[in-house]
This record gives C-alpha cells, sequence and structure tokens, in this order.
C-alpha cells in the first residue's frame, strides 16, 4: 500500500518519488480559555489550538495531531509528533515553517531564478499544495472550524 501511495503522489505532482504526505498547520479558533490564556493566542492575534494534518496527494487524511496551543509553532509540533518518527524511513513534505530533515523536504528560500533549486522549490509548491487544499475543504464541511465561528469550549474538550 506504501509503495502504491508513493507512485501515486509522484505521479500527481511531479515531485521527488517516494513521498508519502505532505503537513501543515492550521489553526482552530477557540474561545478565550480560562487557564493559560498567554499560551492559546497565536501569532495572528487570536486564542486558538494547532492543528497538525498529513494527507496524501488524493486528500486522504493519514494523521491530524491537535493537542498544542495556538502559541507553538509547527516545527515545535512537528518533532514531538509521532508521526515523525514514523515518517524518519519515508519522505514527507512541510512548509517553510518545518525543519529540513532527511525525511521532511521543504521549500528553498530566495533560490536564485532560473536554477534547479527554483524549479524544485515550484514542484514542492504545487505537490504541499495537497495539504492546504484538505484544510480548506475540512473547513468548509465544518465551518465551526472557521475563524469566524470559534469552538465555544474550553482547550481540552476542543
Amino acid at each position: 500500500m506504501t509503495a502504491l501511495l508513493r507512485m501515486r503522489n509522484y505521479q500527481a505532482t511531479g515531485m521527488k518519488p517516494g513521498v508519502l504526505g505532505y503537513v501543515d498547520g492550521t489553526h482552530i479558533a477557540i474561545k478565550t480559555p480560562r487557564e493559560e490564556e498567554h499560551l492559546y493566542f497565536n501569532r495572528k492575534h487570536y486564542h486558538s489550538i494547532n492543528a497538525q494534518i498529513v494527507c496524501d496527494s488524493d486528500l486522504k487524511i493519514s494523521n491530524i495531531l491537535s493537542r498544542y496551543p495556538g502559541s507553538t509553532h509547527d516545527s515545535f509540533v512537528w518533532v514531538n509528533s509521532g508521526v515523525r518518527e514514523r515518517l524518519m524511513d519515508i519522505w514527507a513534505m512541510g512548509d517553510s515553517g518545518y525543519p529540513h530533515e532527511p525525511w521532511l523536504e521543504t521549500p528553498i528560500l530566495n533560490a536564485e531564478e532560473g536554477t534547479l533549486e527554483t524549479r524544485y522549490t515550484r514542484y514542492h509548491i504545487k505537490a504541499r499544495s495537497a495539504v492546504e487544499r484538505c484544510i480548506g475543504l475540512i473547513k468548509g464541511r465544518f465551518r465551526c472550524l472557521l475563524l469566524r465561528r470559534k469552538l465555544e469550549y474550553e482547550p481540552r474538550k476542543a
């Protein structure tokens, strides 16, 4: 199954063969918590839970981690996730908020135009757009996850 998934991801994007999935974080807005409020206040200036999602090019979700407060950086969530441990032998793709690791491909920022690095980054952006589409579809289907409709629960229940 894993080999088939890797091949489908490659065929869908033309990106490096062997990629198992795409990872990104999204903020789920919550009401202001009574305890440790400052931990849930994110860089976008609202209270949230930082949810990490891993999906494939068919937008099938293989992992969700939603236990960290909004102030937590995506790279911290990644480093402390069980999925990272499982992907050490395989490859995944994340945006520039994630650390570049042998099993996690990230874009090359400020690559000089016309270079292989620029070409790689374009393919990377195209491939990783799957997880961004997936997050958009989830928030469209479950509208309570949108910023305007924040969850009216304490963090633990949210």
